[in-house]
């Protein structure tokens, strides 16, 4: 689905069936904005925005930039994950993890609703929220799957 500029969409979670650990996904094109891509309304969790030039996600309300530079994010298809399991996180960037993060913060509450493209023009796609952390061979699954669909 294509976002213009100042479009999102809203995307319910049933918080009481995704806890501590999780897995967010999803395909998107992201055109201009500086992001994120996808968030939850409490923005405890956001995946892919632009910090000074670099990639950052948020998790339990905490920032980690990346290595990945925002400019190789934009203007094509890319596949996004975040998988949460026991306090670690893997986040992963197309093919491969681009972030290891070892002591995650845990949230505050469940995971709250998501919105997709609020801060960015683009577009999003298979949008996919699990109730556990995937490990990454499944997470590349997914990527082997989606990378000649889109």
């Amino acid at each position: 689905m294509y976002f213009d500029e100042g479009a999102y969409a809203g995307l319910p979670v049933d918080g009481s069936k995704i806890g501590q650990d999780y897995t967010v996904e999803g395909w998107f094109i992201w055109l201009s904005g500086t992001g994120p891509l996808l968030r939850t309304d409490d923005d405890a969790l956001a995946l892919m925005y632009d910090r000074d030039g670099e990639c950052a996600y948020m998790l339990g309300g905490v920032e980690r930039v990346t290595v990945v530079p925002s400019r190789a994010a934009k203007d094509r298809w890319i596949y996004v994950a975040v998988a949460k399991t026991r306090g670690a996180a893997i986040l992963r960037f197309n093919e491969g993890v681009v972030n290891r993060w070892d002591s995650v913060p845990d949230q505050t509450g469940a995971l709250t609703d998501l919105i997709v493209m609020k801060d960015a023009v683009g577009f999003a796609s298979d949008i996919a929220i699990y109730g556990r952390g995937l490990p990454d061979d499944r997470l590349s699954a997914h990527w082997e799957a989606g990378k000649d669909r889109v």
